[in-house]
């Protein structure tokens, strides 16, 4: 019996410190770089904030971006995704030389979070679901704008 209710304690422990992980996680930390001002993109290498959904300012999201000096509004625009190491900047460094020479301006959206490594649910699945497992909004999901699901 004793064993019993160490059991029950110690599942209910681990139960309410994930609980409270995760209430930390979305309602308590830090969310992000501060959003910056919209400007024209200029060329070479820059980044700029914004907010990571249209109803909330509570999540940002930095996005870097090289623009060729040769490059038109009729030129390709390539979106480059990081991997797990959240390494946007890295990413698009690695993609400029190319970019230059073929005229194609590049995006690196950076999906930012100390806790990367244990919580996926914004940039690997989507943000389709909560930190607890509940399905999002659909408004709240990471590819979703103005109506339309990409």
């Amino acid at each position: 019996m004793r064993v019993f209710k160490w059991l029950v304690s110690s599942v209910l422990l681990i139960a309410i410190v994930i609980v409270a992980v995760g209430y930390l996680y979305l309602y308590i930390l830090p969310t992000g770089p501060e959003r910056t001002e919209a400007k024209p993109f200029p060329t070479g290498k820059d980044s700029f904030v914004i907010n990571a959904y249209q109803h909330t300012d509570r999540k940002t999201i930095r996005v870097w971006t090289y623009k060729p000096a040769k490059w038109t509004p009729d030129d390709p625009v390539l979106f480059v995704m990081h991997g797990m190491g959240r390494n946007a900047e890295d990413y698009l460094d690695a993609w400029t030389e190319l970019a230059e020479q073929k005229g194609i301006m590049l995006v690196a959206p950076e999906f930012a979070s100390k806790f990367y490594r244990v919580i996926t649910n914004d940039y690997q699945e989507g943000n389709l679901e909560s930190y607890f497992g509940w399905q999002n909004p659909e408004s709240e999901w990471a590819f979703y704008r103005s109506g339309k699901c990409f």
